[in-house]
C-alpha cells in the first residue's frame, strides 16, 4: 500500500473562493454585502462601532491587494517594513482571516473536496492510514465537507477526530497523530488566551445570519482584547513550535506526491524545499501535478525547489502533469 501526500495551494478552493486576480472585486462585493446585512444584526453601540473598523479593515485591504501583485506581497512587505509584532501586520492578518471566514460563511464549499471524501473514505467513513495532507490554503473548505460525515456536525469534532490539523499558532497536536499539516495557518479560526482554537462558525447548517453574528463576535475580540489572536501564519514568520518544524521534515515515507493548485511560488521556497528534501531522500517515486495549463511550469519549479541534482541521483522520481481540473485526482497506487 502506497502512502499518499496532497500538496494544495490556492488552486484547490477556486470553485469557491476567489483567486489573486479576483480578490478585490470579491471584497468590494463582501463590503456591500455586510453593509446590506447590518440592520439585521441589532448591535449595540460598541459593536456598531467596532463594526465600522471592520468596514474599514477590508476596504483598506481591497485597496492594497490592488496595489500588489498578490496580497501575500503586501503581507511580506508589511512584515519588513514594520515588523512582525506591529499594529499594521495585526490589523492585515485579522481582516484577511476575517475576509476568508466572511466568504466560507456566505458560499457554498468546493464540490470537489466533497468528491474526494466519497471517494477515498472506507466504509465506516474513515481516512485510510496511508493518506495525509499538507496545505498552503487559509481556508477550512476541506473541514466544511467532511462535516457531512461527522454526526455532529461540529467543526470542532472534524479537527479532533477526523481531520487533526498540527499548525505553527497552536500548540499541543503530535505530528503522528496529525493528518493534515497547514503550513499557513487557518482563517476564521481565533485563539483565546487559554491557546484554545475557536472556529469563528462552527456548523455550516447555521443560518447566514448566525455565522455572521458569530464571525462579528470573534473579529471584535481580535480589534479589542490583547489576549486574543488569529492563526494565520506566513511561511516568513519564525516558528516556535517544535512539532511544526519536526512536522515538515517527516514525509520521508511518502510515495506518491499529489499536487494540486499549488505553483510553488518564491515565497514559500524555503518550507518547499525542506518538505520536497524529506520526500526525496526517501521513498518518494510519483509526483502527480494536477494543473489545467501550466503543469510543465510548475514541473520546473519543482526542479528549481529541489535542484536537477537530486531527481537526477533518484531517477526513478518521475513527475506526471494531470489537465483534468473537475475532480482532485485520484492516484492509482491509492
Amino acid at each position: 500500500m502506497s502512502n499518499i501526500v496532497y500538496l494544495f495551494g490556492a488552486g484547490a478552493s477556486a470553485n469557491c473562493l476567489p483567486t489573486v486576480a479576483d480578490m478585490p472585486a470579491r471584497m468590494e462585493q463582501m463590503i456591500k454585502f455586510l453593509q446590506d446585512e447590518k440592520d439585521k444584526l441589532s448591535l449595540n453601540a460598541e459593536q456598531e462601532s467596532l463594526f465600522k473598523t471592520l468596514l474599514d479593515d477590508l476596504k483598506w485591504l481591497m485597496q492594497e491587494s490592488k496595489k500588489h501583485a498578490t496580497i501575500d506581497t503586501f503581507a511580506r512587505k508589511v512584515f519588513i517594513t514594520k515588523g512582525e509584532y506591529s499594529d499594521e501586520y495585526k490589523r492585515l492578518k485579522d481582516a484577511l482571516s476575517v475576509y476568508f471566514a466572511l466568504e466560507q460563511a456566505k458560499n457554498k464549499f468546493d464540490d470537489r473536496y466533497d468528491t474526494l471524501w466519497t471517494t477515498i473514505l472506507d466504509e465506516e467513513g474513515n481516512l485510510p492510514a496511508n493518506i495525509r495532507f499538507i496545505s498552503w490554503n487559509y481556508d477550512i473548505q476541506m473541514d466544511l465537507a467532511a462535516l457531512q460525515y461527522i454526526q455532529h456536525g461540529w467543526l470542532y469534532d472534524v479537527k479532533k477526530k477526523f481531520l487533526p490539523t498540527l499548525e505553527k499558532l497552536v500548540p499541543g497536536n503530535n505530528i503522528s497523530a496529525c493528518k493534515v499539516l497547514k503550513l499557513n495557518g487557518t482563517a476564521g479560526v481565533v485563539v483565546h488566551k487559554l491557546n484554545l482554537p475557536y472556529y469563528c462558525f462552527e456548523t455550516y447548517s447555521e443560518s447566514l445570519n448566525t455565522k455572521l453574528y458569530h464571525i462579528l463576535a470573534e473579529y471584535f475580540a481580535l480589534r479589542s482584547k490583547k489576549d486574543t489572536s488569529n492563526i494565520l501564519s506566513y511561511s516568513w514568520e519564525k516558528s516556535e513550535n517544535i512539532e511544526y518544524d519536526n512536522a515538515l521534515r517527516s514525509y520521508s515515507d511518502t510515495d506518491v506526491l499529489v499536487v494540486i493548485g499549488y505553483s510553488f511560488p518564491f515565497f514559500n521556497r524555503k518550507i518547499d524545499r525542506i518538505i520536497l528534501q524529506s520526500m526525496i531522500n526517501g521513498n518518494l517515486k510519483k509526483i502527480y501535478v494536477q494543473d489545467k495549463s501550466n503543469a510543465e511550469n510548475i514541473k520546473q519549479r519543482i526542479y528549481s525547489v529541489i535542484g536537477e541534482d537530486s531527481f537526477n541521483k533518484k531517477s526513478n522520481v518521475h513527475i506526471i502533469p494531470i489537465s483534468d481540473c473537475d475532480n482532485f485526482y485520484i492516484p492509482y497506487e491509492l
